[in-house]
């Protein structure tokens, strides 16, 4: 009976230290896992910080080109009655960047894309940053949209651009766009023409304000994350 009370208690020693040895090697095993996930989230968010960076370098390419064409779209409505007055190379200038600027909206979300299918995400200790992100690539698809609704009055405003301007050489300003250009028409601007630039330059205005708020919100964005990767 002695002898059998001892073997119980043997190996009910032995089951108890297999299964601290288990669950010992699951808990390391799993800490393991949660150090492989949380090394590949820092390796991801620094490479969305990147973006980040090209991203403002984007916003402040487009902000500049949005002006332009603010710009100049403001200088034909002003004059536009008395266009005689001035070179044509200069009214040319103007209506190039009037009717022909628009831009191209850099949108990469593939590590975004990444962090989010792969589950990385969930390892992101600050909600603010998974909110963020969410809202941030929102925005891009609006974006997006206001460039569409400008190309609309690029497409519809081509005609008069192509019969009236003449494109002297193949000079560009810093941003890439033609400035060697002459006017060829006559001084009377049709009131269709006119009322598409003004409503152009709203889009525009609008475009240039999104802009601004992108950039406060990735700079809070941008900070939050070195917070969690530090």
């Amino acid at each position: 009976m002695k002898k059998k009370k001892n073997k119980i208690i043997y190996y009910g020693i032995e089951l108890i230290i297999i299964t601290l040895g288990l669950s010992l090697s699951f808990l390391i095993e799993y800490q393991r896992e949660v150090g492989y996930k949380e090394n590949l989230k820092t390796q991801s968010l620094n490479r969305i910080l990147k973006n980040l960076e090209v991203d403002n370098l984007d916003y402040s390419f487009n902000t500049n080109a949005h002006l332009d064409a603010i710009n100049a779209i403001d200088w034909i409505t002003l004059n536009y009655k008395s266009l005689e007055n001035y070179p044509k190379d200069s009214i040319g200038y103007y209506i190039q960047n009037a009717m022909f600027i628009s831009t191209t909206f850099y949108d990469n979300q593939e590590e975004y894309r990444s962090l989010q299918n792969s589950g990385l995400i969930e390892f992101i200790d600050n909600e603010d940053i998974v909110i963020g992100l969410q809202n941030k690539y929102v925005d891009h698809e609006y974006m997006k949209h206001l460039e569409d609704e400008i190309d609309k009055y690029v497409f519809f405003l081509k005609e008069f651009r192509y019969e009236n301007i003449f494109l002297k050489s193949n000079n560009t300003n810093s941003r890439g766009y033609p400035v060697d250009v002459s006017y060829v028409g006559n001084y009377t601007f049709p009131t269709g023409i006119i009322q598409a630039l003004r409503d152009k330059r709203w889009w525009h205005s609008l475009y240039i304000k999104r802009i601004n708020n992108l950039t406060k919100t990735d700079e809070v964005l941008i900070s939050k994350i070195l917070e969690e990767i530090n």
